[in-house]
């Protein structure tokens, strides 16, 4: 009879938590809906987000709509033409408002508030509820810093409504944006640009927790039967 040895970088349960380790650590984000190849329409005031010395700005958003899939949000990606003074801030909101508009508190708060002067901007999950409703609309919610300086940006915005992402089914974004203006830190109601170009963005997606896991597991029973296989032959 000939024993052959187990190979403990192989086999032992250290290897295995190091393969899961490594598993998890390789998965990387993914654009689940994008309009950013599209090609920009330019610039009208409502695309702006502004504040400025008489304490009057407004906010811009556009809407989304998520798959079957089983994923938790990441971050957001927005083409910005211009901004001065930094400080625009990003949420995500249900549409539990007036109309399907967005409710009155963010379900997400996303950090990066310093837009560049032009280009794409990535926002990323901060605070909140992470996981998104498959099915659920949502507003990706664009805002001002209303202190210090005067301050502005352009989102830009598209008119082809063709969207790309990583072959995720079921997700959208919606055909228009809306804006809302701020008076001395009280919001007023969003308004419709009554106009067929969303702003353009992606959002960006990874795997639920659970999912890793569920496939982090699934190497537990592959090293489990190499081990049988090779612990002991005739």
């Amino acid at each position: 009879m000939k024993t052959h040895r187990l190979h403990p970088q192989t086999y032992a349960p250290g290897g295995l938590l190091l393969a899961t380790a490594i598993l998890v650590g390789t998965i990387t984000s993914h654009a689940a809906v994008s309009n950013l190849g599209n090609a920009t329409t330019g610039s009208t005031i409502p695309d702006y987000i502004t504040y400025g010395k008489d304490h009057v700005g407004h906010n811009v958003a556009s809407s989304f709509t998520v798959g079957s899939n089983d994923l938790t949000f990441f971050t957001i990606t927005a083409n910005f033409a211009n901004g001065s003074n930094g400080g625009f801030n990003a949420y995500v909101y249900d549409n539990s408002g007036p109309s399907g508009m967005p409710g009155s508190t963010p379900v997400m708060t996303l950090a990066g508030n310093n837009a560049p002067a032009n280009g794409l901007f990535v926002y990323t999950f901060s605070s909140g509820n992470s996981s998104l409703t498959p099915g659920a609309t949502y507003w990706a919610v664009f805002t001002v810093d209303q202190s210090g300086s005067d301050k502005f940006a352009t989102v830009n915005t598209v008119s082809d409504l063709s969207e790309t992402g990583d072959t995720v089914t079921g997700w959208s974004i919606g055909n228009t944006y809306i804006y809302q203006a701020v008076t001395n830190g009280t919001s007023g109601v969003w308004n419709n640009s009554g106009s067929s170009t969303p702003l353009q963005f992606a959002v960006n997606t990874v795997p639920e927790p659970s999912g890793i896991a569920l496939f982090a597991s699934g190497i537990g029973p592959l090293f489990l039967f190499r081990r049988r296989r090779n612990g002991t032959a005739a």
